[in-house]
């Protein structure tokens, strides 16, 4: 299955959402980094660095992490849909809500960071809803 939506990673998409970017095309070296943060009903969390590297002691030396949701439509011969959060320097997947949705809260790397720089960073949570082939998020 994870094969599956890595090889739809790699093709183009067209999809229809509100404020969710969606993707028209995806770098192969993100496919390299991804992880599958989380999967049901056909809604399938990834996220993946921008690019391979470390933090070096301040949170805007760690590299970007992109979030991105890919929806399995469950008529056939639809095409699955890959969408995108903003950037962060990290992603955890917090849990599922009712009717599609899910919260997500943005976070930063575990290692290589100063305590203070640390102290001063502030974690964005966001409810994302999966409606008719549109994703928003809040």
């Amino acid at each position: 299955m994870r094969l599956i939506c890595l090889f739809m990673l790699l093709f183009s998409f067209s999809a229809n959402a509100e404020d969710m970017k969606s993707i028209k095309s995806i770098d192969a070296s993100v496919l390299a980094f991804i992880d599958e943060l989380s999967n049901r009903n056909g809604i399938m969390v990834y996220s993946a660095p921008i690019a391979e590297g470390e933090c070096w002691g301040t949170v805007d030396s760690c590299p970007d992490v992109q979030l991105f949701v890919v929806v399995t439509p469950q008529a056939l011969y639809q095409d699955p849909q890959v969408f995108q959060l903003p950037s962060s320097k990290g992603w955890e997947f917090i849990r599922w809500n009712e009717n599609n949705s899910f919260t997500v809260k943005t976070s930063i790397p575990s290692n290589n960071i100063e305590p203070k720089e640390r102290n001063k960073w502030t974690a964005i949570e966001y409810t994302v809803s999966v409606r008719d082939g549109t994703l928003t998020y809040k």
